[in-house]
């Protein structure tokens, strides 16, 4: 497990608006979320402090580091072409995994709150980002919690080796 402090950000809007996950990738990980809702939530994540290869790592190249990472696999793999508007597609040749879409199972919790919600973290191989995260749910995690921009929150991020405590 790597925990993530986080702020909650603004994004592109393009998951609202030209990607689309079907409900039926679920099957491929049983009893986390039963459904997806459409958009992402996007947090700006400030590297962990752990110490170690992990931690290091993170702190060289950022959320990058997960990618295809044998140590911290991902619960949900998705071949490009299963992620309707996935513009990182356009940059593949073959071979390549370039925007096949890894989903690791998530916890964000909201800093002195009693908020918490299960989620799964997004992330497209070779994607720009080192510091920010998306996060799909079965709702929209900013208005039914009531998040906006600027608060402060805290993220687990399971691989499929981690065992996870219920909540």
């Amino acid at each position: 497990m790597i925990e993530f402090d986080a702020i909650v950000c603004d994004g592109q809007g393009d998951f609202a608006r030209d990607h689309t996950i079907d409900d039926a990738v679920l099957e491929m990980d049983l009893g986390w979320l039963q459904r997806i809702e459409p958009g992402t939530l996007n947090l700006k994540i400030s590297m962990p402090s752990t110490k170690g290869p992990s931690g290091e790592a993170l702190r060289a190249t950022g959320i990058k580091v997960l990618d295809l990472n044998p140590s911290f696999t991902p619960h949900i793999y998705l071949d490009h072409s299963e992620i309707a508007g996935n513009t990182l597609s356009r940059r593949r040749t073959p071979g390549s995994k370039i925007g096949d879409g890894q989903f690791w199972r998530a916890k964000i919790t909201k800093v002195d709150s009693a908020f918490e919600a299960k989620a799964y973290m997004l992330r497209r191989v070779d994607s720009g980002y080192r510091d920010r995260v998306e996060l799909i749910a079965d709702c929209h995690l900013r208005t039914t919690n009531g998040l906006k921009n600027g608060d402060k929150v805290a993220l687990q991020v399971f691989c499929q080796t981690d065992i996870i405590e219920s909540s």
